[in-house]
């Protein structure tokens, strides 16, 4: 049991990051910062090293944090996601 609650929770974890970096591929695509401003985005509001800010290394909360962050972003940009 314990082997595939363990293989769930990294699949839970790997499409979280996924959503993660869905939303905030989308600072960049739409023109809000280009892809180098975005990610320095991402080390100044969680006060990250430039090795620290890759989502791919996020623990869950951080990637909801983000998520939460880039929501805010792409809202004051005025940019609609569909879903």
């Amino acid at each position: 049991h314990t082997a595939y609650r363990r293989q769930r929770q990294m699949c839970i974890r790997d499409s979280k990051r996924i959503e993660a970096h869905r939303l905030f591929d989308a600072i960049w695509k739409n023109g809000i910062m280009s892809r180098k401003d975005a990610y320095r985005w991402i080390q100044d509001t969680f006060s990250l090293s430039d090795s620290q800010a890759h989502i791919g290394q996020f623990s869950d909360y951080r990637c909801d944090c983000l998520m939460a962050e880039t929501r805010k972003v792409l809202e004051n940009n005025h940019v609609r996601l569909a879903g």
